[in-house]
């Protein structure tokens, strides 16, 4: 029988595997979100020419092809959630990447793990909507800076992959303060040099030079566009503060109790990041990697945190997991490893025995339905 550090290797990739069948299997099965409709009712409006918005829509020109995929709506969509997928296994890769540079790569595997097991990740990370495109952008920007040693390729291309963020979603200005913390941090590492501050503030040029043009590109292909003002204000009206502080605590509570193991590795990694703060050469990267938490404070004030946003929310406490990891669990302690894998499978198991019976099947059948009474639109 091979002995317990040989088995991680084994545990890891089946874990890895199973994280990846069951997001094949919700991708395929899992019932269809009335928003998601939604978003596919944008594509066909796109396609007509009858869409004025500008901002927040540009993701969709990716996406015209969907009516030619079937006849039924909830096929679309479902070829769509591959798309999204897609983009959740390179923000997945990039996370590892990213966690690598500072932490085991037992730890790096192991909290991204943990995060896909999040029951609100687990269900809505593949859902039909904007959100994983730009998880996935903002997770890039992070892979691009989030390094010990800061390039000038790295720093014009997180600029442009930041300004086309922001046309993707507004939502992208919640991973701007991580962002400036990391620049921040990269700055005082190099004794608060002239060529640090030049690239940093280069950065930001590039972004917003990309946000305009990618906006004039955009809204020079729509015939009638919508005022942009006028958008920004009433999104930002409605999303911001609106219902008071902690406007969605009931869900964030509900995450909390059905992700306990979850939350306690978040809370040891606050604790053992924390703890660098005391040593001059660690002070400046341990804040940077405490700013990995700064989205999760939008729960405070945003009225949409609902679970669909939590992978975009939750995406870089990885980090701080894979420091608790590192510190409490899995980087010597072969045993403590494989418990923390089984605790992983039986959150990966749990949320999909609850997801399993919403399925999409009523829906597909309504939808054939529709189209068998009503054949032309």
């Amino acid at each position: 029988m091979p002995s317990a550090s040989k088995l991680v290797p084994y545990a890891l990739a089946g874990l890895g595997l199973m994280a990846a069948m069951l997001q094949v299997f919700m991708v395929l099965n899992f019932e269809i979100n009335w928003d998601e409709f939604f978003y596919l009712g944008w594509v066909y409006d796109w396609r007509n020419g009858e869409l004025g918005l500008v901002l927040q829509t540009i993701f969709l020109r990716f996406f015209t092809w969907l009516p030619a995929i079937s006849d039924n709506e909830v096929t679309q969509i479902v070829a769509a959630r591959f798309i999204m997928f897609v983009g959740l296994s390179a923000s997945c890769a990039m996370l590892v990447a990213i966690i690598r540079r500072f932490y085991s790569a037992r730890a790096a595997l192991l909290s991204v793990l943990l995060f896909l097991s999040f029951s609100f990740v687990f269900r809505h990370a593949t859902s039909f909507r904007a959100d994983m495109i730009l998880t996935t952008l903002c997770i890039m920007v992070l892979w691009l800076i989030m390094k010990k040693h800061l390039i000038w390729r790295d720093v014009l291309i997180a600029g442009v992959v930041f300004g086309f963020a922001g046309m993707v979603s507004i939502k992208a200005i919640f991973y701007a303060p991580t962002i400036s913390l990391i620049l921040l941090a990269h700055w005082a590492r190099s004794g608060w040099s002239k060529d640090m501050l030049i690239k940093s503030l280069t950065m930001g040029l590039v972004c917003i030079l990309f946000f305009v043009g990618f906006y004039a590109l955009h809204y020079s292909t729509i015939p009638q566009a919508n005022s942009s003002v006028d958008y920004v204000s009433n999104v930002a009206g409605a999303s911001l503060f609106e219902a008071g502080l902690f406007p969605r605590w009931g869900i964030f509570r509900a995450g909390m109790i059905q992700n306990i193991f979850f939350w306690i590795c978040v809370g040891l990694g606050f604790a053992a990041v924390g703890g660098k703060l005391r040593q001059k050469d660690t002070l400046w990267m341990a804040i940077a990697s405490l700013g990995f938490a700064l989205p999760l404070l939008t729960i405070v004030f945003y009225r949409h945190a609902y679970p669909y946003y939590y992978p975009f929310m939750l995406a870089p406490l990885t980090l701080l997991i894979a420091a608790a990891f590192d510190t409490r669990f899995v980087r010597k302690d072969t045993k403590r490893s494989l418990m923390v894998a089984a605790l992983i499978a039986v959150n990966f198991i749990m949320v999909a025995a609850r997801s399993a019976p919403q399925n999409l099947t009523a829906q597909q059948q309504t939808v054939a339905q529709v189209h068998t009474i009503f054949p032309a639109p």
